[in-house]
């Protein structure tokens, strides 16, 4: 008798419902914390240690591989530790900046040479072979990267290519007087690099088109016209050097 009574009175549950007001009011609650959710105390505590981990972790690689880095930065092409210096400069190319990062890889592409004609006085021969192609994938790069920043704005392209014009003609300048000591052509050398060769013709077209719209004097017209002799030639890398070294770089 007592459970038909107690189930009676279960059954009148069915039919109450709720505060309307209360409804709103959990739900808005519900909701809002949701949406404006404030990590506590704790987990923020917890995400500082964790990034002071890092940070801790961080030092100590450098720490202990300090004397690595050291010794790395005198390593020739060919040598044990040569990859580590790669791996640094690189690393440290990155951290200039977008628009310094083209000149920081030119000075890049300046070193490895300087390598190359380090390895060609010590006389290691069988490392001549990675340091020519250490030399002329940097230099690629460094003309890409270039070239990619100067199309990234057209309006300013001219300008930011001759901003690196006295590198690139330096780069050249000890190029071939490296490589004429160690009895090789420096542009069929260079060109052996589709990307270089590529990179130096898209740099070319893009001063040529941007003095065409030029008013030039009567010297920059004939320079521009032999700038573009070489360059419907085929020889890109000199007709950049050309250009960079005519009037029409002024």
């Amino acid at each position: 008798m007592e459970d038909l009574n107690l189930i009676a009175k279960i059954k009148t549950l069915e039919n109450i419902k709720p505060n309307q007001k209360w409804v709103i009011s959990t739900k808005a609650n519900i909701l809002g914390q949701g949406l404006s959710y404030q990590p506590s105390f704790i987990s923020a505590i917890g995400h500082i240690l964790f990034q002071y981990k890092l940070a801790i972790a961080g030092l100590m690689l450098v720490c202990l591989t300090g004397g690595t880095y050291v010794a790395s930065q005198t390593a020739l092409p060919g040598q044990p530790l040569y990859s580590v210096k790669l791996a640094s400069e690189k690393g440290i190319a990155m951290l200039t900046g977008k628009n310094q990062e083209p000149l920081a890889n030119l000075q890049l592409a300046a070193r490895r040479l300087a390598e190359l004609n380090l390895v060609s006085q010590k006389n290691l021969t069988q490392d001549v072979p990675a340091a020519v192609a250490e030399f002329t994938a940097t230099k690629a790069a460094a003309h890409k990267q270039v070239l990619d920043l100067a199309e990234k704005d057209p309006a300013n392209a001219a300008k930011i290519v001759k901003s690196v014009g006295s590198q690139i003609q330096q780069i050249d300048a000890t190029e071939r007087q490296v490589f004429a000591d160690l009895g090789v052509n420096a542009g069929s050398a260079s060109s052996t690099d589709s990307n270089s060769d590529s990179s130096d013709k898209a740099i070319v077209e893009l001063l040529l088109g941007d003095s065409q719209k030029a008013a030039l004097t009567s010297t920059q017209q004939q320079d521009l016209a032999y700038a573009q002799g070489l360059f419907n030639a085929g020889n890109y890398e000199g007709a950049l050097e050309f250009y960079l070294n005519s009037s029409l770089s002024q």
